[in-house]
């Protein structure tokens, strides 16, 4: 996997497991109830960014922080002497996420059209000529669902001058979503791509009657493009939904309309999975 964000059900599931094992409530593994033994190890490939998503959601699970803030200072003192812990937009996002539906009950994501993903200054320059395009990816895994990628000569060439909002899809895209969503922005070179930001979301935090996303460079992934000189530290990338209906995920989905019947059939189960967790959370802090 990228360094994108895991699924949001990846890190209920994984921070229930957690708390079993600890507990000792796993039915696999025989141990004593919070017996000293039982110990968890976290890690990926630096033990950094994906690793510290899980660790300070299992701290906000295990309601030893409340808040995502808090918990990201905590781990980024014990698990580094200079530096930060979780530095990764996308990751920190999700962290986010994770602490909202600890507070506040969602039911399901948001069925949304997606209709248009923009740019918003791309080069220091006055003018600059690219050839951008995109990748989506579905539940934040690897596969890619959608491009419009093409070879260098057919690729879409945009002229800009550094003050217009560049449009990279097509004028009559459109694209249903719901769920987890990563979308990857790149730069079609004559010998190699180049990266121009990545974001991970989910669109069970969209509000009802929101219609548009932007993510400024401080919420794109890596981290690191605030360090490199050919991006304006205004640079934005936008996205713009169309409503399809007026499904609440506040509400039980009793009464789905069709298009959210027919498009969210996995994520219900994943969401219920999710609220299954949520319930077993509430009831053993309430004891």
């Amino acid at each position: 996997m990228d360094h994108h964000a895991p699924p949001l059900k990846l890190l209920f599931v994984i921070c229930n497991e957690i708390q079993n094992f600890l507990k000792g409530n796993n039915s696999f593994i025989i141990c004593k109830k919070e017996n000293q033994d039982n110990v968890i190890v976290i890690n990926c490939r630096a033990g950094k960014g994906r690793t510290g998503t899980i660790i300070c959601c299992y701290m906000l699970f295990s309601k030893r922080f409340s808040e995502p803030e808090e918990v990201f200072e905590y781990y980024s003192k014990k698990r580094f002497n200079l530096g930060e812990g979780v530095t990764q937009p996308s990751q920190r996002r999700y962290v986010i996420y994770f602490a909202h539906l600890l507070k506040e009950k969602l039911y399901f994501p948001l069925v949304r059209n997606v209709t248009g993903i923009s740019i918003h200054k791309l080069t220091q320059k006055n003018s600059g000529t690219i050839r951008p395009y995109f990748e989506i990816y579905l539940g934040n895994g690897d596969k890619i669902f959608y491009t419009n990628k093409t070879k260098y000569l057919d690729q879409k060439k945009i002229y800009s001058n550094n003050t217009e909002l560049i449009t990279i899809t097509d004028t009559n895209f459109s694209m249903q979503i719901s769920g987890d969503l990563t979308i990857k922005l790149y730069n079609n070179g004559l010998l190699s791509k180049k990266k121009l930001g990545r974001i991970s979301f989910n669109t069970a935090f969209l509000d009802s009657n929101q219609k548009h996303l932007v993510f400024k460079i401080t919420e794109i992934d890596p981290d690191n493009l605030l360090k490199q000189k050919s991006i304006p530290k205004d640079f934005e990338i936008q996205i713009k939904f169309e409503i399809l209906c007026n499904c609440q995920n506040r509400e039980l989905p009793i009464n789905l309309c069709n298009c959210c019947s027919n498009n969210l059939r996995t994520e219900l189960e994943d969401w219920k999975e999710i609220n299954s967790v949520l319930e077993v959370f509430l009831i053993c802090h309430l004891e």
